[in-house]
């Protein structure tokens, strides 16, 4: 009887998403962007959609160019693993406040990610930004992110972001 192939592991995506993480708050549009399959798809949350690593790249170079950016929070919604090389993984995430210690509602989003395992290197296959809407859900993932900037902030605290370009920019 032939044997199934492992599942991917969890941490293996997590820590893929973590990386885009750490980059977005660098403002590295390359670094994000490297993040991605040759083939891979981003639609931002003014719908625009951008193909492969150098698409991407302009793109995420172009937002940060004109506008600058608090460092994002997120929390895993959900996490569905096909096989051992291919992950659907459902976030929500926010930016946090550039001063101030509370998230405003409006940019409360989720991000639908597919990535794909090639040649042992995770990369996301497509992502998805789509605004997390209003009512109750909204409210709900709010308070979500809410809870995690509580969690990394001491009371009182306020967050202080310095963006420092990357070298290629």
């Amino acid at each position: 009887m032939p044997t199934k192939p492992p599942k991917a592991a969890p941490s293996d995506v997590f820590g893929l998403y973590r990386a885009w993480v750490a980059a977005w708050n660098r403002q590295d549009a390359a670094a994000l962007a490297a993040l991605f399959a040759d083939s891979g798809t981003m639609v931002g949350l003014d719908a625009m959609e951008v193909q492969g690593p150098a698409e991407i790249k302009w793109y995420l170079g172009g937002l940060f160019s004109a506008r600058a950016t608090g460092p994002l929070v997120y929390a895993f919604e959900d996490i569905e693993l096909f096989g051992a090389d291919t992950a659907q993984l459902t976030v929500v995430v926010g930016a946090a406040p550039i001063s101030g210690s509370r998230i405003g509602g409006s940019g409360v989003r989720l991000q639908w990610v597919v990535a794909g395992r090639a040649s042992g290197t995770w990369r996301f296959l497509r992502m998805e930004d789509r605004a997390a809407g209003y009512g109750p859900e909204a409210e709900a993932f709010t308070r979500q992110l809410q809870s995690v900037v509580d969690s990394q902030l001491p009371p009182g605290d306020e967050w202080t972001v310095v963006v420092e370009p990357s070298d290629d920019t």
